[in-house]
């Protein structure tokens, strides 16, 4: 029965991993995950810069839309006092 356990704490001794395993596995895994939060920073710029770049253009369309109006406003005004004059 000693001889028994003796050998399965010899075994349980081998199997003990050395304390530079710890720090060593971890490395790849914060380099990896490093990496995918740099390259999600790096999209997420892109796209916030895509929609300021949309955001103003849907913005100046918006604006040249206003002004087509008024100009139609003023062009039906004018026409309809140019109307009301020849009516006279």
């Amino acid at each position: 029965m000693t001889k028994a356990i003796d050998g399965v704490t010899s075994k349980l001794a081998t199997l003990q991993t050395p304390d530079q395993i710890i720090e060593i596995k971890p490395s790849p895994v914060m380099s990896a995950l490093t990496r995918a939060i740099n390259s999600f920073n790096k999209s997420a710029e892109v796209q916030a810069q895509t929609i300021e770049a949309n955001l103003q253009q849907t913005q100046a369309v918006g604006a040249a839309v206003v002004r087509l109006m008024q100009e139609i406003r003023t062009a039906e005004a004018a026409r309809a006092a140019d109307e009301a004059l020849r009516s006279r």
